[in-house]
């Protein structure tokens, strides 16, 4: 009898986890589908030649089990709220509202939240014939981030027909190519110990799930900030700000670890160099600018990996995204010391 309901809740978990006409019903049952099956994966496979009654080699294959997450399309567990934040409280009841993983990842971006871009994209390709064969070559086309400031307006006297100034053109691109891509990964184990203490597994990779996410989030972050710390800026003042034309209100600060020039002001708000500021644990310094003329591009797809460490039944899982910053004008945010 045991035997049979064990069969029947593993079904339920696989049916769970397959897709219908292209979309997952759940993307925690898929993912506990593979854990349970790199659990159960040989790493060798025996080789037993033609008149011969024993294997004579064991061959290596691949134990892992992979699946593929769409950012863009999966929904998450109900350990996040409607606003795409993680319910830190036990109490808590789940959320009944269907949260996406890229509006968890904006939701929980600190350059987001001052501001920046968050571009979910894949890579897109473009097939072209080549000759009278019928083969086909993809060629990678790149998307762009594009900034556009105020065109500069000279005054001319027309009366002496001068010739109207050529300036700096006020649009400026950068491509989103990914062969540029920085690659992101995290590694970590579950013992088998750490998984009977669940009873239900889905729960287990919901909160696998929601690690990753928030994760996103936090390597978004560190991509856009590690790239603008490398670039070589200046202090701020306000004198600089208002030369780049910048209302008030896009200006946003990054206080880091080392809390360069920030204070909590009378009022409770956290400032540097007197701006509206926010913590992140992504860079040492501290940086304002205007956020929203820079953005970081995450690929839609990501990699969840199961991995089997032991036979006692220990399980690693690795996650694996492709990002890229994107600062079309560096001119818009300073160091503050």
């Amino acid at each position: 009898m045991s035997q049979v309901i064990l069969s029947t809740a593993q079904a339920r978990a696989e049916l769970a986890g397959t897709e219908i006409k292209g979309v997952r019903r759940s993307l925690a049952s898929a993912l506990r589908v593979m854990m349970t099956e790199a659990s159960r994966a040989q790493e060798y496979r025996a080789h037993t030649p033609v008149g011969m009654q024993e294997p004579t080699a064991f061959i290596p294959i691949d134990a892992t089990r992979s699946i593929v997450a769409c950012l863009s399309g999966e929904n998450l567990p109900g350990l996040f709220d409607a606003n795409g934040r993680l319910r830190r409280t036990p109490q808590a009841a789940p959320s009944s509202d269907a949260i996406r993983m890229d509006a968890a990842v904006v939701a929980n971006s600190r350059v987001v939240r001052a501001g920046a871009g968050l571009v979910i994209m894949p890579e897109f390709t473009k097939a072209h014939a080549v000759g009278r064969t019928g083969d086909i070559v993809l060629e990678r086309m790149p998307g762009f981030v594009r900034n556009v400031e105020a065109s500069a307006w000279g005054t001319i006297d027309v009366d002496s027909l001068a010739e109207v100034p050529v300036s700096v053109s006020p649009i400026t691109s950068v491509p989103i190519d990914w062969k540029n891509a920085t690659a992101k990964a995290i590694r970590f184990e579950i013992t088998r110990k750490d998984r009977k203490n669940y009873g239900d597994e889905d729960k287990l990779c919901e909160e696998i799930i929601a690690a990753i996410t928030l994760g996103l989030a936090r390597a978004a972050d560190e991509v856009l900030l590690s790239a603008l710390s490398a670039i070589p800026l200046t202090d701020f003042t306000l004198a600089k700000a208002a030369s780049e034309g910048l209302f008030v209100d896009e200006l946003r600060g990054l206080v880091g670890t080392n809390a360069v020039g920030a204070a909590f002001a009378a009022d409770g708000a956290l400032r540097a160099a007197g701006v509206a500021s926010e913590l992140t644990p992504d860079m040492a310094g501290t940086i304002v600018g205007a956020w929203n003329r820079a953005a970081v591009a995450v690929r839609d797809d990501v990699d969840i990996v199961f991995e089997r460490t032991s036979l006692a039944g220990g399980m690693a899982v690795i996650a694996w995204a492709s990002m890229l910053p994107l600062i079309p004008v560096a001119s818009k945010f300073w160091t503050v010391a």
